[in-house]
């Protein structure tokens, strides 16, 4: 791998730590900064802002998890559903439901940026260029539709798009494996001029 040069991984574009990863991709200044970048990968993300059914949806269970100590069992489930689908593995299940009964309000904070907090970063990704990009969606994926992936990958010229079948929002934790290959043969596919190149000096 050429020195100094990395790979940006980003799990959910919606919420970019809330904000930030707009930021934190190379768009603004893309001659100097997209050079340090041999490739970027997204997955399980979108370029839209909520849409008018899901800002109904969430609302109210966001305020429901706000105002709790601990979240009835009632609440937990649909957030369970909202948030997690019905795909993901056991050991997260467990996890995220020790969350909600210990701290539901960080799972109210964590929807807020995720679901209802989003900006339209269309405009943001069009700017984009000279860097191969990965976006992986699935194809189950109760949060983010198979068709705001979609839009997303449009956005970016050049980019590669993957619909994984039998996975939902949480692609890396449903299906580790398939998401690991997919990586592998984009950077394979993607790379293969480069480390040639670097491996020849």
């Amino acid at each position: 791998m050429p020195s100094g040069r990395q790979l940006f991984y980003l799990n959910d574009l919606s919420s970019d730590v809330f904000g930030r990863a707009p930021r934190m991709m190379p768009t603004e200044h893309p001659k100097s900064a997209w050079t340090r970048l041999l490739a970027v990968v997204l997955t399980n993300g979108t370029a839209s802002p909520p849409t008018p059914e899901i800002t109904a949806q969430m609302t109210g269970l966001v305020a429901g998890l706000e105002q709790s100590a601990t979240a009835p069992d009632w609440l937990a489930d649909a957030t369970k559903q909202a948030f997690a689908g019905g795909l993901a593995d056991e050991q997260f299940l467990t996890y995220l439901d020790r969350v909600l009964r210990e701290d539901p309000v960080s799972i109210a904070f964590a929807m807020k940026g995720i679901l209802l907090g989003r900006e339209d970063l269309h405009p943001t990704m069009r700017r984009i260029r000279d860097v191969p990009v990965l976006i992986i969606a699935g194809e189950a994926d109760r949060v983010f539709d198979v068709a705001q992936s979609e839009s997303l990958a449009a956005s970016i010229d050049g980019s590669d798009f993957v619909l994984l079948p039998k996975t939902g929002h949480l692609a890396p934790l449903e299906n580790p494996s398939a998401v690991n290959a997919t990586i592998d043969r984009f950077l394979n596919e993607r790379l293969a001029p480069s480390r040639k190149t670097v491996g020849s000096r």
